[in-house]
């Protein structure tokens, strides 16, 4: 496996399914099924420096995949989070044992110490590092490795002062040529299309989307309702006594209510109900259902006719640089 000298071993390895994870000039590639790692090592052995086992391991399996020599010889480095009991001799293979949870940036820090001390060997790493952190590799080629070093530690610095400011959010150039793409196109856009558009490898961008979709983007199906007949209005209530929540819950085992939040920025507006209606006399018998429920007073309600338009740019210019 071409195993870095120097490694030193603090765990050990229990019987479970594992996962690999494939560090890249992007960060991080990750597959449920090790394999698959494996595979994709094979494909572009010089592209891979070392390979993070992440939680447990089947030890027989292991075994298995690194004696059939399907870990490239390019690899450098092996590591294994997360591990709790010994079992097996696997850990002859491994270079060095780190906590589960170790942050990506103090990876990259243990597989440098344990890739070598050779100038070449640290500027790969540097350089990785600085393509983790946003930066363009192809523009620090010529570079030292000391003079690396404190590029990393400057943009390192400066990174964190920012994610400081905005609330302790961190995202990668690509992440935000994702984010960007798939607000303007409301989410209408397939992977693929925007790996073309961006000029990014496939996997990259399927990476990226699923955690950016389940983190930072907000979106769902909603019924067209005037399809059937039916019209949208808000219900704004005023709540003169008794508690919100009490009145809340009363509101949803009403029909037609479709949510119910607390709203601000007026005196006498306390609740919103969002409701679907058939025309004018059913909104009239639901405002009136509603002024019965106890603790209501006040009761207003608005429709929305027609969107004259809508506006992106504030929501791109919050992942502006």
């Amino acid at each position: 496996m071409g195993r870095a000298k120097g490694g030193s071993l603090n765990g050990s390895i229990s019987i479970v399914p594992f996962r690999c994870i494939v560090f890249d000039g992007d960060g991080m590639a990750t597959f449920s099924v090790p394999e698959k790692a494996f595979e994709e090592l094979s494909k572009d052995p010089e592209r891979y420096c070392a390979v993070l086992i992440n939680t447990k391991m089947n030890v027989h399996l292991a075994h298995e995949l690194f004696k059939a020599k399907k870990v490239n010889s390019h690899l450098k480095v092996l590591l294994a989070a997360g591990v709790k009991e010994s079992d097996g001799d696997l850990l002859g293979m491994v270079d060095k044992v780190i906590p589960a949870g170790t942050k990506k940036e103090h990876v990259f820090e243990i597989i440098a110490e344990l890739y070598g001390s050779t100038e070449s060997s640290r500027k790969r790493l540097l350089l990785e590092k600085l393509e983790f952190l946003g930066a363009q590799q192809q523009a620090f080629k010529n570079f030292s490795a000391s003079q690396l070093e404190g590029i990393v530690t400057s943009l390192t610095n400066l990174l964190s002062r920012h994610t400081a400011k905005t609330g302790g959010i961190k995202l990668s150039t690509v992440d935000k040529k994702v984010l960007k793409s798939l607000i303007t196109s409301k989410g209408h856009v397939s992977s693929l299309l925007l790996s073309k558009k961006l000029g990014i490898p496939l996997t990259t961008v399927q990476r990226h989307r699923k955690r950016l979709e389940k983190e930072f983007l907000e979106y769902s199906y909603n019924l067209k309702v005037a399809k059937f007949g039916l019209r949208n209005a808000d219900i704004l209530i005023h709540i003169k006594s008794g508690t919100m929540e009490k009145v809340a819950e009363r509101l949803l085992e009403l029909d037609r209510v479709v949510s119910v939040s607390r709203a601000i920025g007026t005196s006498n507006i306390d609740l919103r109900a969002r409701i679907i209606f058939q025309d004018n006399l059913e909104l009239s018998k639901f405002i009136e259902k509603v002024r019965a429920i106890d603790g209501v007073g006040e009761v207003m309600w608005m429709e929305s006719i027609q969107q004259m338009g809508s506006n992106d740019l504030p929501f791109l210019r919050i992942l502006e640089d």
